[in-house]
């Protein structure tokens, strides 16, 4: 299972970081400007050119993955999921 995500150090530096679930190894990283499916795609590429196998996917939802990726389970991490939900709810009692 491969965790992938982008984080920010200010703007237009990113890291983009695809990570083992299991082992918690950092597989490959890219520092990026923003982040795209396009780059996503690029990443898992060099995983497999690499000869990893890829089980199946976290990321944070992004508009676009889980169409890219239909060739492997897939997941949205849990606290993005919160992050989206929090979104259309209210903090009001």
């Amino acid at each position: 299972m491969v965790l992938m995500d982008t984080t920010y150090f200010g703007r237009g530096v990113g890291l983009m970081l695809f990570k083992d679930a299991y082992s918690g190894t950092n597989l490959h990283w890219d520092y990026v400007a923003y982040e795209t499916v396009l780059l996503y795609q690029e990443g898992i590429q060099k995983l497999l050119d690499k000869g990893y196998t890829i089980k199946g996917l976290v990321c944070d939802g992004k508009r676009g993955l889980i169409n890219c990726f239909k060739q492997y389970p897939l997941q949205i991490c849990q606290f993005h999921q919160i992050a989206i939900v929090r979104k259309y709810l209210t903090k009001n009692a």
